[in-house]
């Protein structure tokens, strides 16, 4: 449980809350919501116990987990599993398992064989009692659940990408059992299969959880309280409700002071018009500066006008369809540190083909046109030259070369050329 009394949060000279005051009990998940730099990291920071408040005091029950932005460096050396294991202190007893396991097998004398089978007693009741191998098959199940398969538990942190690290970390707070977790933008890096797994997670944790995120659904299924920072008044608004009646009500707090002050403003304006017109006379002044004072009583007691935050609007055109290859890549090689990723691949070359050279391409021909052509058979061009031959024959009537014209159709007669055509 934390408790906050009155704190003030400055940042230089700038005051961003005020003798703010809340609590966050164990079953409360709540969303710490408001526009960037209003001082929700600072904030965290503070309930953390990283950052004292500039007044006021922040009384913890419990432990504490925080997740930063950006998460302090863990010692490259160290595995993931062991750096997932550690915050229950499960690594130290896994590593004094280890060693009187060597010590064991190492003792050439009875004595030493005893030592190390007590040694060896003490890590075990060490180990079972933070959990033992069903803790570890829970670590592995968080850092699955995450996007972190088990062939990476064993690497070293310092061969991950900075993603990756940053899974680690939030594996490890997760599986701490802290009383409270105060994850500030915990989906950073991860993919939409580890954001859903996450939700179900957190939405079923039974400690305190305070949660900043850019999420609105994984707010929306998560948290039952929201805080919205509001730099301009230098305050927090609590909700004790959901993140969609939080929408609501907010919109219905906005409507609700604006109709405050502009039924403030009219009346304030209705006295001052008043105490002209009274001010003129000696015996009537002494009542206009009372109806002076109190148009700006009344103006006083109501909340100042909020600006809308400016939000950007991005329109983003409609693509161009692209081609049947829209990326490509040669010769493309990629290294994380000492970790090779991507590797050039050489095209295969011919037998007696020269380095360097690319591969010929070979073309396509028509197996009808490459095929050879026999002797004596006319050609294609040799049969369409025919062909328009006897089409001028017969259009024209010519005869054959030494006939005789016969046009009576007689039987016996020779007719004509294209008609023997």
């Amino acid at each position: 449980m934390i408790t906050v009394r009155g704190i003030d949060v400055r940042v230089g000279a700038r005051t961003l809350l005020s003798g703010a005051s809340f609590h966050i009990a164990p079953g409360d998940r709540i969303g710490l919501v408001g526009r960037n730099g209003a001082g929700k990291t600072t904030l965290m920071k503070i309930l953390a116990g990283q950052e004292a408040p500039a007044a006021g005091t922040v009384t913890r029950t419990g432990s504490v987990g925080h997740l930063a932005q950006d998460p302090r460096a863990a010692d490259p050396a160290v595995t993931v599993v062991d750096r997932v294991l550690s915050a229950r202190g499960l690594d130290e007893a896994v590593a004094a398992l280890r060693t009187a396991e060597a010590a064991m097998a190492d003792a050439a004398t009875p004595a030493a064989q005893e030592r190390a089978m007590a040694a060896y007693a003490r890590a075990d009741d060490r180990f079972q009692a933070h959990g033992g191998y069903a803790a570890e098959a829970e670590a592995a199940r968080v850092a699955a659940g995450l996007g972190l398969p088990e062939r990476a538990l064993h690497r070293p942190v310092g061969e991950l990408s900075g993603g990756q690290r940053r899974r680690v970390e939030l594996s490890r707070i997760l599986f701490s059992r802290h009383d409270t977790l105060l994850l500030d933008e915990p989906t950073n890096h991860l993919d939409a299969d580890s954001v859903v797994w996450l939700r179900g997670y957190l939405s079923s944790y039974p400690g305190g959880l305070v949660l900043i995120s850019h999420d609105t659904g994984l707010l929306a299924d998560t948290v039952n309280r929201v805080f919205h920072l509001d730099p301009r008044r230098a305050a927090v608004d609590v909700h004790n409700t959901g993140w969609h009646t939080y929408l609501g009500q907010r919109a219905a707090d906005e409507r609700r002071r604006t109709r405050e002050r502009a039924n403030a403003e009219r009346k304030a304006a209705s006295l001052r018009a008043q105490a002209d017109k009274m001010r003129s006379h000696v015996a009537t002044a002494t009542a206009a500066k009372n109806m002076d004072r109190r148009a700006e009583r009344m103006l006083a007691g109501t909340e100042p006008v909020r600006r809308a935050e400016k939000v950007a609007r991005i329109r983003l055109p409609e693509p161009a369809p692209c081609g049947r290859m829209p990326l490509g890549a040669i010769s493309l090689t990629k290294s994380y540190g000492s970790q090779r990723v991507l590797t050039r691949r050489r095209p295969r070359r011919r037998p007696g083909q020269p380095p360097g050279r690319p591969r010929p391409q070979r073309r396509r021909q028509d197996h009808a046109a490459a095929a050879p052509r026999r002797a004596g058979t006319p050609g294609r061009g040799a049969r369409r030259g025919g062909a328009r031959a006897a089409a001028r024959l017969l259009r024209a009537g010519a005869r054959h070369p030494g006939g005789r014209e016969d046009r009576t159709g007689e039987p016996g007669g020779r007719g004509t050329a294209a008609d023997r055509w």
